[in-house]
Parts: C-alpha cells; structure tokens; sequence
C-alpha cells in the first residue's frame, strides 16, 4: 500500500511486521490481515468524519431555522403592531366623523323643532276657526304631517345625539317592573284604537341599575312597532322574566312572523318591511338597540311558538363590580 489513512505509510515498520509475521508462519496471511485492518481503520475514519460533518450541518441548520424563525416571530409581532395601529387610527378617524355627523343632524334637528311648533301652534288655531268642513280636514291633515315629522325630528335628534357621544346612561336603582307598565300604559290608546289586547306577566319586583328615560323609550318604542303590525282584536303579550345576571323582556305581537333576514334588518336604521311603508320613519327599533346596547345588552328578533314576531330584550342587572355603591334610592 502506498498510504496509511492516518499518516505516511511506514515502510520499514511494515517489513518489520511482515518479518515477525513470516517467522510467526503467517507470512501471506499476515499481509492480508495488515491490509484488511488498514482497510477498516481507513473506512471508520471516513465514517467517523462524515458522520461529525453531517453532525456539525445540523447543528448550524437547526441554528439558523431558529434564528429565521425568531426573525418570523419578531416581523409578525411588528406587523401585528403596525396593523392594530392602523387599525385604531381608522377606528378614531371613523368615530371623528361620526360625532361630526351627530353634531350635524343636532344641529338641524334643532333648528327644525322652533319653526315646526310654531307652524303646528297656527295650524292648530286656524283648524280651529275654521267653518268649512273640506278646509278643516285639510288644515286637520297638515296638523297630522307636521305631528309626523315633529316626532320624526325628536327622534332623530336623540339619534343624532347618540352618534355624536353627547349622551350617556345615567344608572339608578329602577324597579323595571314598574317602569314596564308606565309604558303600557303610556300606549294603551293606541291598542284600544285597534282592539288590541295587551297581557303583561311579570316578577313583583325586579331591580335593574339603568336610566330610566331611556330604558322606557326602549321599551316603548318595540311596544308600538308591536301593535302598528298587529292586525285588529289582535294579542300582544309582555313578559318580564329573571335570569341570573339578566333581566329578559320578551314582547309578542300576533302580526306577521318575520323570517331570514327580515330579523336583522328590521333594525337597519331607516329600514322599513313593506308591511310598515308609511307606518312609521324606520328608525324606533334602531333607535332601542341603540339604547340597550348602551346598557349593554341585547334586543334582537327570536323564535315565537306560534305565528307572530318575539322581541327580545337582555339586560343586565348591574353593569359594573361597583355598580350598588353608585346606585340612590329612586
């Protein structure tokens, strides 16, 4: 052999071996055996050595699959931070506009509600003094339209009010009970206009942390979208039931069911079903949502047992851990 693996071959020590091996009587064996285990040393060695420099490549994988994968996780982070940032920016640019749209409509619902009295007052006097029958109903109509778009005026006023950020729940402790059948009764004419029956169910005394005005206008506000789309000698029940933390109001009518979509829409702001074209402005059901969400609760359209519509109301009882301590005796 003309090299060993680990360094230069030694020819004098390999004769030297090949002399004691023949004295021995190994002579050809011997040879063979000293080339066999140059053989196997020589492929451990390179075994050995692959075997470090695969050893050593894995390492520096695995080092830079982590060093890329920090570099992930850090670019992730960054953009995760630069998107919430955006995000927020829009969110802020978005409510800007909105409180500048609120103070608009504010604004010129008030300068409608001045002059409208004063035409609803004239209106009035002349309906009055008026002696022929055909001027009268016509002057009695304009009073009716101008009622119209006077409550339309106030309704949108506390819309308005609402997305400009102006108006906040006042909580006190309410006996909501109580401040249900204040608007039953408050809209009882018009159910006794159509026949309508109103059943009201409810606990004696059910303490509810809200405001007071607004939770009725609420209220009051499905109570009369319940008996404009109830038909004559028609139902409309009212239960007050108490779950755990929730108070839950539930009002029936027996008027047309609503499916699909009909039940989120119904509250789109503005949104009217062709049943209620001229019933209404399309804003009293957007307008309670509004309020209740302010509450932080819920008013959607459920499930009725039988043919008819089922508002539902879940509020809250106590918004905050801290809520008894801010509460007066009403």
């Amino acid at each position: 052999m003309e090299h060993a693996v680990f360094r230069s071959f030694d020819e004098e020590k390999y004769e030297l071996g090949s002399i004691q091996m023949k004295n021995a009587g190994y002579e050809e064996s011997g040879k063979l055996y000293l080339k066999e285990n140059i053989k196997t040393y020589g492929r451990l060695f390179y075994c050995i050595t692959a075997f470090f420099i695969c050893f050593a490549g894995l390492i520096l994988e695995i080092c830079r699959n982590e060093r890329t994968e920090k570099e992930i996780v850090q670019y992730m982070e960054q953009e995760k931070k630069r998107i919430y940032e955006q995000v927020q920016k829009e969110k802020t640019i978005v409510q800007n506009e909105r409180k500048k749209m609120g103070t608009y409509m504010e604004n010129i619902s008030h300068q409608l509600k001045t002059p409208m009295a004063g035409m609803l007052l004239t209106l009035e006097n002349l309906t009055e003094l008026e002696e022929n029958q055909k001027k009268k109903e016509k002057l009695e109509s304009c009073v009716n339209q101008l009622c119209w778009m006077k409550d339309m005026t106030i309704v949108l006023l506390r819309l308005a009010q609402i997305d400009a950020g102006k108006i906040w729940m006042k909580r006190k402790r309410e006996n909501l009970t109580v401040l249900i059948e204040k608007c039953i009764d408050r809209i009882k004419i018009l159910a006794e206009e159509k026949y309508i029956f109103i059943h009201y169910e409810s606990e004696e005394e059910c303490i509810l942390s809200c405001d007071a005005f607004w939770i009725q206008e609420a209220i009051e506000n499905v109570l009369k979208n319940a008996i404009e789309f109830t038909s004559q000698c028609g139902i409309v029940n009212v239960l007050l039931l108490d779950s755990g933390d929730n108070y839950v109001i539930q009002i029936f009518n027996s008027g047309k069911s609503l499916e699909g979509n009909e039940r989120e829409h119904i509250f789109d702001r503005f949104y009217q079903i062709e049943e209620g074209k001229n019933k209404g402005f399309g804003i009293g059901l957007n307008l309670s949502r509004e309020i209740i969400s302010l509450h932080q609760g819920t008013l959607q359209v459920v499930d009725s047992k039988k043919e008819g519509t089922t508002f539902e109301f879940r509020i809250p009882k106590m918004v905050a851990k801290e809520a008894d301590k801010n509460l007066t005796e009403s």
